[in-house]
């Protein structure tokens, strides 16, 4: 059980990490998108 728990804590940490990387390349992507037109 306890390798369970700590699988979903190591998967927590990456999918709040991986919001973080989506929103900041959606917000480059979108600032770049507005820059060239």
């Amino acid at each position: 059980m306890r390798r369970y728990k700590d699988y979903v804590d190591i998967g927590r940490k990456y999918l709040s990490k991986g919001i973080v990387v989506i929103a900041i390349q959606f917000r480059i992507g979108f600032l770049g998108e507005k820059k060239e037109k």
